[in-house]
């Protein structure tokens, strides 16, 4: 809990779009320095000489083939010509007139759409079978409530947020 309200005392964490510059940090919230890094030990050879074991990248093996250039013994392969596809059998001509197609359903509105816009499109004003209505809602706890509100409060504009 005390964790949640210095985070929401911290400058850092005011609103992106509020002009005004991060206040400094309280000694409590700096981090602690971090521990110089270790050198590395000298006993490694340097990068730019290859180890003598290894053979020279240039030259590939003498034992296999180059994967590049096919055998010269084989011909290559001739491919059948393909067969000839018989015509597509014309369609009858229709006896009835083809049905007209359904109106396409209405796109969901935005959850910003006001209750009246929702109304006025058809849906009902109950909540959909979909969601389960006997289960409780979670309310948010004090110390959540006292994050969220303090987290915009140099700011004037709290639709930026």
């Amino acid at each position: 809990m005390r964790f949640f309200r210095r985070l929401a005392r911290s400058p850092s964490l005011a609103c992106v779009a509020c002009p005004e510059p991060d206040l400094p940090l309280d000694e409590d919230d700096l981090p602690e320095p971090l521990p110089p890094l270790p050198e590395p030990p000298p006993s490694l050879p340097p990068p730019s000489s290859p180890p003598p074991s290894s053979p020279p990248p240039s030259s590939p093996p003498p034992s296999s083939p180059p994967p590049s250039s096919p055998p010269p013994s084989s011909p290559p392969p001739s491919l059948p010509p393909p067969p000839s596809l018989p015509p597509p059998p014309s369609l009858p001509p229709p006896s009835s007139p083809p049905p007209e197609p359904e109106s396409p359903p209405p796109l969901p509105l935005s959850a910003k759409a006001g209750v009246a816009n929702r109304l006025a499109a058809g849906e009902t004003a109950t909540r959909p079978d979909s969601r389960n209505s006997t289960a409780p809602r979670r309310r948010m706890r004090g110390f959540e409530k006292e994050f969220v509100m303090t987290l915009c409060l140099s700011c004037s504009d709290l639709s930026a947020c």
